[in-house]
């Protein structure tokens, strides 16, 4: 793995300050260290899919890498492969479960010929600013959410997020319908402008399937183009098979890979 694949090369692109990269036999190591309750932040990276028979092995290699981690709660193992080429061994969802691990699956997609889409609804789209405007992405991305763990995980990537942001390497943009924040998402880039990934788009529960996803991404896709006149290549994932791959793909945007990953409890 001398290059890394485009998924998780722009997988950097949104790291904490507190991140940290390292090799590991064949494999990459990605540690969090400032949060290890950053499932997808600690995981070890695989140059191919593994066979059903080398997920021990596997598993074995992840503990070997983060023995000296032990808050790190999850087991995560990464690759990435071309959209063209077959996916994942179907034998790995049960050889993986064998070690308590399920198959998550993913793509990446890259914008080819942007399509804007117009929201249903009347809408107004901005990046945030003030305290407050962060405060609303947060109170966005909260959204239904209960769960302590998972309300402290937004809370301290938003912040994460904020800083990458004013120290210029991205935007966190609002929409907003009757004066309320209804959606949020982030866009980062490379220095050289040339690459972008958007990050967690979120619509409020109230307010879903109303188009405020594309309106929003519609706005920031004609922003970014303006901002950046050198950028090249960028991209967005989703879960494979969902709602929010249909939207994508409405502005434009075309699947290049798998982002597949064996994970699960340590």
């Amino acid at each position: 793995m001398t290059t890394l694949p485009l998924g998780l090369r722009t997988d950097l692109l949104t790291g904490s300050r507190g991140l940290v990269t390292r090799r590991h036999g064949d494999a990459l190591v990605l540690r969090t260290t400032d949060f290890d309750a950053f499932y997808f932040g600690n995981k070890l990276l695989l140059p191919a899919p593994p066979k059903p028979a080398e997920v021990p092995e596997r598993v074995e290699q992840w503990r070997a890498a983060f023995a000296d981690a032990a808050g790190v709660e999850k087991i995560v193992l990464q690759w990435e492969t071309p959209y063209n080429e077959p996916a994942a061994d179907p034998g790995l969802g049960p050889a993986g479960a064998a070690f308590g691990l399920e198959l998550d699956r993913d793509v990446l997609l890259r914008l080819g010929t942007f399509k804007a889409v117009a929201p249903r609804t009347p809408m107004r789209a901005r990046w945030a600013s003030s305290d407050a405007d962060w405060q609303a992405v947060l109170d966005v991305a909260l959204d239904g959410e209960e769960q302590p763990g998972r309300r402290a995980f937004h809370a301290w990537r938003r912040a994460e997020h904020r800083y990458l942001a004013e120290a210029g390497r991205g935007l966190w943009w609002l929409a907003e319908a009757d004066g309320q924040a209804v959606a949020s998402a982030g866009i980062f880039w490379d220095e050289a402008g040339t690459l972008a990934r958007f990050q967690d788009v979120d619509t409020v529960e109230r307010a879903r399937n109303r188009g405020f996803a594309s309106g929003l991404l519609s706005a920031m896709l004609t922003d970014l183009q303006q901002r950046l006149p050198g950028l090249e290549t960028c991209v967005i994932v989703s879960t494979a098979g969902s709602q929010a791959e249909r939207i994508y793909r409405n502005l434009g945007f075309e699947p290049v890979s798998r982002l597949e990953a064996l994970w699960g409890d340590r």
